[in-house]
């Protein structure tokens, strides 16, 4: 939509990437692309993306609207992280508790245990 075209837009997606393993496969893909090859073989055959992904690929080439279908896919993504950070922020709560109480259960452990010992070598003595 911003006009550039296809192999364009693809590298710079992957300048954008940071991670340099996901770049090079991303520069690959942009090569192949720029080569004449269709971006969904690219990326399947550089295994960027999931099968979902692969999907609105192959379905936006084969029907002609592949920004349509790079923006529905963008947007499933997205929904997809917002499931993901809520399922996390919900179970980081818990986590934090059961930490919390094992550190006290320990603290404790560690203060008392000693002093039992010392008790029992007195009662004993």
């Amino acid at each position: 939509k911003t006009g550039a075209t296809l192999p364009e837009a693809v590298h710079a997606a992957a300048e954008a990437v940071t991670n340099k393993v996901l770049r090079r496969r991303f520069e690959r893909v942009a090569r192949a692309v720029a080569e004449g090859a269709r971006l969904s073989a690219a990326a399947r055959d550089e295994g960027v993306g999931g099968s979902d992904l692969l999907w609105f690929l192959e379905t936006g080439e084969a029907s002609g609207l592949l920004s349509e279908h790079l923006q529905l896919a963008a947007t499933h993504y997205e929904t997809k992280a917002r499931l993901v950070s809520r399922v996390v922020a919900r179970a980081v709560v818990p986590l934090f508790v059961l930490l919390n109480g094992a550190i006290v259960c320990a603290a404790f452990l560690l203060f008392f245990l000693p002093i039992r010992e010392c008790l029992r070598s007195v009662i004993k003595g």
